[in-house]
């Protein structure tokens, strides 16, 4: 017990604080979690016990979603029948640019029965597509109809410079440090806009434990059974790591070399 609170917690505390700096948010609104599709597992369940998603309901998403995403949703509308699910289809314009996209997206708001649909779930970065989505345009254009926004980020982190979560509008985003910033498999975070409206939810993760009595969400997330939170420890070293090799230099080389690739392979094939 004294292990946990008075050693561990500071270290976990030192993570957040961390990977706050990369994402650009308060550690207020942020709480590390095993991986995104823990994070998003988290709040869909949130919502659907608070009865905020219910059969009356629609969730909707786009055709280039991650599988293991997809699979999910249609599980849970389809089977449990907990909403409805939409798919807004997006991959015959993502060659015509952001523009494009949002304006796909705002033609099938206007049509839409928007005062059923409660929540977007889409990708910062789609997969295996690759495209980074313009996720603040998107969310303004949800946000304009009262819809909330799930961004599944597994990739933002380490890989998208100026992310600056504190200053967007976008209500839940998840994300993983294992992939560009080159942690332990293990880690990730999800960030929360509205703290006040998450503690009234209340927001919990999928596995309730010692901290799932407590009024504040963080606390919830913290103690998560026999958790391994080896990940969660390394994450500060390896975001010190990322800031030694460069950080956002890093990130913007990287973006340059992959556009360098790209034309060179349109051009050879």
């Amino acid at each position: 017990f004294f292990f946990f609170y008075k050693t561990l917690y500071p270290f976990i505390a030192r993570s957040v604080r961390s990977v706050c700096r990369m994402i650009g948010a308060n550690h207020g609104h942020v709480v590390l979690i095993p991986n995104v599709e823990f994070g998003m597992h988290a709040v869909v369940n949130s919502l659907i016990d608070a009865k905020e998603l219910q059969l009356i309901h629609t969730v909707v998403t786009f055709d280039i979603l991650y599988g293991a995403t997809y699979k999910w949703l249609h599980s849970l509308a389809n089977t449990k029948h907990f909403f409805k699910l939409e798919i807004i289809q997006i991959s015959d314009t993502v060659h015509n640019g952001n523009s494009a996209i949002v304006q796909r997206v705002k033609d099938y708001l206007s049509t839409a029965s928007e005062s059923t649909i409660k929540l977007a779930i889409f990708e910062h970065v789609t997969s295996p597509t690759a495209i980074v989505l313009p996720v603040d345009e998107l969310t303004d254009a949800f946000h304009f109809h009262g819809i909330s926004v799930l961004i599944d980020g597994a990739h933002g982190l380490g890989m998208i410079p100026h992310l600056s979560l504190a200053e967007s509008r976008i209500d839940f985003y998840v994300t993983n440090a294992h992939k560009w910033l080159c942690n332990l498999r293990g880690c990730g975070a999800l960030f929360i806009r509205d703290i006040h409206a998450a503690n009234a939810l209340p927001l919990k993760p999928v596995l309730t434990s010692w901290g799932g009595d407590r009024e504040h969400f963080q606390s919830a997330f913290v103690w998560q059974g026999t958790l391994d939170y080896t990940p969660w420890l390394t994450l500060y070293s390896a975001e010190r790591i990322h800031e030694i090799l460069g950080g956002h230099s890093l990130m913007i080389r990287n973006i340059i070399l992959n556009q360098m690739q790209a034309e060179y392979l349109t051009k050879t094939l």
